[in-house]
């Protein structure tokens, strides 16, 4: 009887349990199960070529208006297996393999809710393309001056118009490798390195389907650079005007290039005349007020600056006079013609007494007349004894000199 009163004392503790728990809650509706209500892919529209795999991000909306990446916890689906596989492979689920042409939808399912990417319209659309038929390289035409490098694009073209980016997945080819190298560096493979004087064409290589590029580039590598120069040489600007300069490099061999955005500029006098070097105009001079500034350039990457003769003036007038300080002195200096340097004095020749720079028949004849004292014979051509007096003897030595007989010439 104990053991019924115990077991009846324990049914009326778990009735009066139920009624204060209440109800029992309901099953959990679809979808709202651990807090996912949408799903949606990205990209949503590719154009890939076909033996790409292409990787799709899932992101998931929750019930407490969160967006939570969910790419990894999905399935994925395609709606064309020959076109597109997912294989929903653990590290990589999104990757969907590129098999054949078409389009195909591709689809993501939460296994958890039962929540798919078509319920919210989230599903994304891949349009795979016929394989590469050709490369295309670029720039078509640059020059560089020995040292210095230099990278290309190389871009695929597909069936229909479908273009994509090979540059690290090429193979690079140069013509000359002594004149331009192309090492296929890991990381690097488009890196040029210039390496000596010439041209040389540069051609690329899809090493999977074989493709090339139909036209290759042509380089052309000068000689090292030598110098710079400005111009306009001395343009005239008022207080709040701009001047561009051009900057020329000049290369060993005759070559020049238009180095105009590779330089550094600066002014002598920031006060006139301000070098901001802004990127994609740096050869923007800005005129501030009254004067004569020197504009220079040099080049960063050889140290090569402009000389006396390279650098330009700007000339910044005051708008009332129309004059700059020191204008007047500027423009007499340039007119002024060039005073050519004079001759050298030609070489004293020992024994050399004609003057006329060699040994000859008549030079013995000039020493003799000096020695008699009849003509001026000056010591340092004609006393070939070095003994302190033109006599003679000296012409004798010339003589016998001019004769083909070694002797020794001694002028002081």
């Amino acid at each position: 009887m104990p053991d019924r009163r115990t077991a009846r004392r324990a049914a009326v503790a778990l009735a009066l349990v139920a009624l204060a728990a209440g109800p029992a809650p309901a099953a959990a509706q679809p979808g709202t199960e651990h807090g996912l209500v949408a799903l949606s892919l990205t990209p949503q529209e590719v154009r890939r070529p076909i033996g790409d795999v292409q990787f799709y991000t899932a992101q998931g909306r929750f019930a407490d208006g969160t967006i939570r990446n969910v790419t990894q916890r999905v399935e994925y689906r395609s709606s064309d297996p020959k076109v597109a596989v997912a294989r929903n492979e653990k590290g990589r689920k999104s990757a969907v393999e590129l098999v054949g042409v078409g389009r195909a939808t591709i689809s993501a399912v939460d296994p958890l809710t039962g929540v798919t990417s078509t319920d919210g319209k989230g599903d994304a659309s891949v349009n795979v393309v016929g394989r590469l038929e050709r490369l295309s390289i670029a720039p078509a035409r640059a020059t560089k001056s020995v040292g210095e490098t230099m990278h290309f694009t190389v871009t695929g073209h597909y069936p229909g118009g479908a273009t994509r980016n090979l540059t690290q997945q090429a193979h690079y080819m140069s013509s000359d490798p002594s004149v331009a190298l192309m090492p296929n560096r890991k990381g690097e493979k488009s890196l040029l390195q210039a390496l000596a004087p010439g041209t040389a064409t540069i051609t690329a290589r899809d090493a999977t389907s074989g493709a090339t590029t139909a036209v290759g580039a042509t380089i052309t590598i000068v000689g090292k650079l030598e110098r710079l120069t400005l111009a306009p040489p001395r343009p005239r600007r008022a207080p709040g005007q701009v001047q561009n300069y051009t900057a020329t490099g000049h290369y060993g061999g005759g070559a020049t290039r238009n180095l105009t955005q590779q330089v550094e500029y600066a002014s002598s006098d920031p006060a006139v005349a301000r070098a901001p070097n802004a990127e994609g105009s740096r050869s923007r001079i800005e005129a501030v007020a009254p004067g004569i500034a020197t504009i220079t350039a040099r080049h960063p990457e050889s140290g090569i600056a402009t000389g006396a003769d390279g650098a330009a003036r700007l000339i910044v007038y005051d708008p009332v006079t129309k004059k700059a300080p020191g204008e007047d002195a500027l423009r007499k200096r340039a007119a002024a013609p060039e005073v050519p340097p004079a001759p050298a004095a030609p070489a004293v020749v020992c024994g050399d007494a004609g003057g006329d720079g060699a040994l000859g028949l008549s030079d013995p004849f000039w020493i003799a007349l000096g020695a008699t004292g009849l003509t001026a014979c000056a010591p340092a051509a004609c006393d070939v004894n070095a003994d302190g007096a033109v006599t003679l003897g000296d012409a004798v030595t010339v003589f016998l000199v001019v004769a083909g007989y070694a002797q020794p010439l001694n002028c002081p």
